[in-house]
């Protein structure tokens, strides 16, 4: 007895065509960061650099990604610019106005641009600007994170105070680290908030109080840039000193380098997306003969025999 038969070439075709269009454009947990220069690199999984310059932007300083898997970045020049996943650099935002600029969308797709003069201003998904005075008067502003009900969070390199602004309401101070100067702000999946200090120090925040985490002084100094990947690691920046380092960080004071970077900076991890690509010769070509193959089984199936 045969339980199992030579595939048919027409279940071959059902499967290209299954498959014909639906390779993801953005890989989960791979991390961007910028190195001296305004170089781009991108990082895999486990720390190894896949593209040493994956783009250049003049003074870049800090990163984002879009929810389309663009990253977005912005430059002590005072502009913004948009990077394709091609690596195809292009002016978001050329005002000029935006001074030590730092990066956060929310969930409809607006950017909000934190300065160094202390004022938070939201853009639309095209560069225009919305409401140049979303937030004012916060002193430099180092840091944007939103969290998952939509509330903006904001760290001041004024002082070790971490803001929350909700709705258009005046921001109110959320939480505040024991010691240091706001550098960097992160959410994991659950809420809670990890907060970097210029000092190296980095504070777990849940419901507004704040405990350290990780005291990497004698690793790390300045330029404490946080971000999280799927899994809920925190990476953060190392850039002071001899420290050109991206560390990660698993557990309390349980961290480990990640990788060498020269001079980091921002970092961004690129969020997973799985679209349609423009069509390709084999997408095409699958189409069309699964098109063919069942014009030819349709044939056979109203055909009568006499």
């Amino acid at each position: 007895m045969r339980f199992f038969t030579k595939p048919s070439g027409l279940a071959i075709l059902a499967l290209l065509c299954m498959l014909a269009g639906t390779v993801p454009l953005a890989r989960a947990d791979f991390l961007f960061v910028i190195s001296s220069g305004g170089t781009i690199e991108e990082l895999n999984s486990t720390g190894t650099v896949i593209n040493s310059n994956f783009a250049t932007v003049n003074d870049a300083e800090s990163l984002a990604f879009n929810a389309n898997g663009n990253l977005f970045v912005g430059s002590s020049n005072g502009n913004i610019y948009e990077v394709s996943p091609s690596g195809s650099v292009s002016t978001f935002n050329n005002s000029g106005t935006f001074g030590s600029p730092v990066l956060a969308f929310n969930a409809s797709g607006d950017l909000f641009v934190g300065n160094s003069n202390g004022t938070i201003e939201e853009l639309n998904s095209s560069g225009g600007v919305i409401n140049s005075s979303f937030v004012t008067g916060l002193g430099g502003i180092s840091a944007l994170a939103f969290n998952a009900s939509g509330d903006l969070f904001v760290a001041s390199g004024s002082n070790s105070n971490v803001y929350e602004v909700t709705g258009v309401n005046p921001p109110t101070t959320y939480a505040s680290a024991p010691f240091g100067v706001g550098a960097g702000l992160a959410f994991n999946a659950s809420g809670d908030l990890f907060y970097a200090t210029y000092e190296g120090n980095i504070y777990k925040v849940t419901s507004g109080n704040a405990s350290l985490f990780a005291s990497l002084n004698s690793n790390t100094a300045a330029e404490d840039v946080l971000a999280i990947n799927s899994s809920g690691d925190l990476f953060v920046t190392s850039g002071g000193g001899t420290s050109q380092h991206v560390y990660e960080v698993t557990g309390p004071n349980n961290f480990s380098q990640f990788a060498s970077v020269n001079g980091p900076a921002g970092l961004a991890f690129q969020p997973a997306i799985a679209s349609v690509p423009a069509p390709s010769s084999l997408t095409l070509l699958s189409l069309g003969l699964c098109g063919l193959a069942g014009y030819s089984w349709r044939r056979r199936r109203f055909v009568s025999v006499a």
